[in-house]
This record gives structure tokens, C-alpha cells and sequence, in this order.
């Protein structure tokens, strides 16, 4: 997933250089050439933090501590962390989420937050599971942006 508009098939065209020669290049785009693309890094994602995921920032989870977990490779595992409370709220610091909306399909923060802005709109639910201290808690969390 990623911040994208499904659909966007096309052609990228490129005029390059090799030697003295000037070739045309003509690449053809699959329609989810867009969803590959990790926004975490970006000022703008600080924004669609705190409106979609109330602040919190999510890292992934290291195969070393997937494993302490009992989370297999090419899930989602990601662990929240700055911004989220240590002691309340629905979302707590060192929470794992493993799955979203019941799919454990491996997601970055990125995909999270593409997910939350592509496939729901206000007034929506999503259900976030998490490790808690060993234990597997169901969180609805509701769409408000």
C-alpha cells in the first residue's frame, strides 16, 4: 500500500544519453507502481500522524524481537513509540501491532498510514490488534480526519 490513487497505469518516457547517441526510452508502469513507496521519511508525514494515528510514530519490529514475540516473518509487526503513553490510551508505548482490520499482512508505518487515509473515511472504525505484554488486545479506534 502507499499513498497513491489505484489505477495509475501509464508510460514514463525518458530521453537519455549513452555515449553521443541520444536514445528514447519508453517504460511501461504496472497499475500499483505508485504503492511501493515508503513516506515516513517525509516532513508532510508528520501531519498525517498526528491527524490519522494520533501522533504516535510506529516502527518495525526487528526480526530478533519478532521472534522473542512469537510474530512470524512478513507480518505486520510494528511498535509504537514516540508520541504514545506509557500507561493509557488506546494505542501504549511498546504496543505491537499485528494486525489491522483482522489482515496481518506485513505494512510499514507508511502503508498504516495509507491505509488509514485511502480505505476509510469519517465516521469508520478500524480494528488495530496488539501485543501487550504477551497478551492480544482488540482495539477499535474510530476515523475522525
Amino acid at each position: 500500500m502507499g499513498i497513491a490513487q489505484r489505477g495509475c497505469r501509464g508510460r514514463l518516457s525518458a530521453d537519455v544519453v549513452r555515449g553521443d547517441e541520444l536514445v528514447k526510452i519508453d517504460m511501461h508502469l504496472d497499475s500499483d507502481w505508485r504503492c511501493y513507496v515508503d513516506i515516513s521519511w517525509r516532513t508532510t508525514t508528520g501531519v498525517l500522524r498526528r491527524s490519522l494515528l494520533g501522533g504516535i510514530e510506529y516502527r518495525d519490529v526487528s526480526a530478533e524481537d519478532c521472534e522473542t514475540l512469537g510474530v512470524s516473518k512478513n507480518v505486520i509487526a510494528l511498535k509504537a513509540t514516540r508520541g504514545a503513553s506509557r500507561t493509557s490510551g488506546e494505542i501504549r508505548r511498546d504496543d505491537v501491532i499485528v494486525a489491522v482490520d483482522g489482515k496481518d499482512k506485513y505494512m510499514s508505518e507508511g502503508d498504516l498510514i495509507a491505509y488509514f487515509a485511502q480505505e476509510k473515511k469519517r465516521g469508520d472504525e478500524i480494528q488495530i490488534t496488539v501485543l501487550r505484554a504477551g497478551e492480544r488486545i482488540d482495539i477499535k479506534l474510530p476515523v475522525t480526519n
